[in-house]
């Protein structure tokens, strides 16, 4: 017999001896209550006997005739024979005896080592934590991947089997099978605006980034099944601006900016988005003849001219909103110009524009500390 037997054997042993100390215990303080129990049914035996004797002096005295001595009797054995019965009901609920806690321990260990000697491989040795991992980053993918398609053939409505290909065919580079695999989920799962969405990239994954126009209607159904997706609103304002739509970019872009609600993290990206549309269609800095009529310009014309640039940023942001470089570009241009009091109006609407985004109004402050500083000291002269 090997030593894991042994173990084995010794440690059922262990668990058996305690078990049966247990059982003893409680079979040692059964008996102490089994006493008390005796103890209390003779002061009941004793009482009855003192009640009946009790009824015997009352018909002697004439208190009760036959018949009322007949029925006391009567009822009076029968609480002596209901608090007997119930004693001994007690003592059966109790009774454990050794014989049975034994058979239970045999049995025990019986079913437990016999189990585990049909079962078990004792002989297999422990192996290295290292190897064990080793054989967890061997298993074979493929073999993975084909036993679930394998499954998804005979149950191809389990929608869990689709969800857990779709990745691993991303990988792979098999584009085309995460295309059947996003297909089956949207077929499974009904449309919506993220599992379209989905399809959609897939659709774009497979031509490089390049908007087929099955990932463009994809994409727009995705925006009518949820006015609020921003995820598939970013593909189509992005798309509108790598090909050159500054127009239709710019009103994509302030459509995304409308469904802001605070801080969300894609805000300063919708934002550049917006920038980047702005200076496509020249809103923002002056154009190539703007800065060559500017050089032909005298000192006054100049100046008026900038001023006149400035006034459209202004009416600009105030009416649709910007980024934060065009809000510290506006008020730093009014302090240049010397429009201090405005530059105060400009630095209040950029803040409040901002309030909600805490790393955007941080951005803000660092972007027109100088400002604030200029304007303070002006002020304090």
């Amino acid at each position: 017999m090997n030593s894991f037997w042994l173990t084995a054997i010794l440690l059922a042993s262990v668990v058996a001896l305690v078990l049966l100390i247990s059982s003893r215990s409680r079979g040692q303080k059964h008996a102490a209550d089994n006493d008390e129990d005796h103890s209390t049914q003779n002061a009941d035996a004793a009482f009855y006997k003192s009640q009946l004797k009790a009824l015997e002096t009352d018909k002697e005295s004439g208190l009760l005739d036959d018949e009322q001595f007949r029925v006391a009797r009567a009822e009076l054995a029968r609480e002596a024979l209901a608090s007997q019965k119930q004693a001994q009901n007690k003592n059966a609920q109790g009774q454990w005896s050794l014989a049975y806690t034994l058979v239970a321990l045999v049995a025990f260990m019986a079913i437990g080592l016999g189990t585990y000697y049909y079962l078990g491989m004792p002989a297999l040795k422990n192996q290295p934590l290292a190897t064990r991992l080793a054989a967890i980053e061997n298993l074979d993918v493929d073999d993975a991947v084909a036993k679930i398609e394998t499954q998804l053939q005979a149950t191809p409505d389990d929608i869990r089997g689709w969800r857990v290909l779709v990745p691993v065919y991303v990988r792979q580079g098999a584009i085309d099978k995460a295309i059947i695999a996003f297909e089956n989920i949207v077929r499974i799962e009904g449309e919506n605006a993220e599992n379209i969405t989905d399809l959609a990239e897939a659709h774009l994954m497979k031509a490089d980034g390049s908007p087929t126009p099955e990932a463009l209607e994809l994409l727009e159904k995705a925006t009518n099944l949820d006015p609020r997706h921003v995820r598939s609103r970013f593909y189509l304002a992005n798309i509108a601006l790598n090909n050159d739509e500054f127009e239709l970019a710019k009103k994509r872009w302030l459509d995304i900016l409308e469904l802001a609600e605070g801080d969300e993290p894609w805000i300063s990206s919708a934002q550049n988005g917006l920038a980047a549309a702005r200076a496509g269609l020249g809103e923002i800095g002056p154009s190539q003849d703007d800065v060559a009529a500017a050089a032909e310009m005298d000192e006054a014309d100049r100046n008026e001219m900038i001023a006149q640039m400035v006034k459209g940023l202004a009416e600009r942001l105030y009416e649709d909103g910007g980024t934060v470089d065009e809000w510290a570009r506006l008020i730093r241009s009014r302090v240049v110009l010397g429009q201090l009091d405005v530059a105060e109006q400009d630095i209040a609407r950029a803040r409040a524009a901002f309030e909600n985004n805490q790393s955007s109004t941080a951005a803000l402050e660092q972007a027109i500390a100088q400002d604030v500083e200029q304007i303070e000291k002006d002020q304090s002269e």
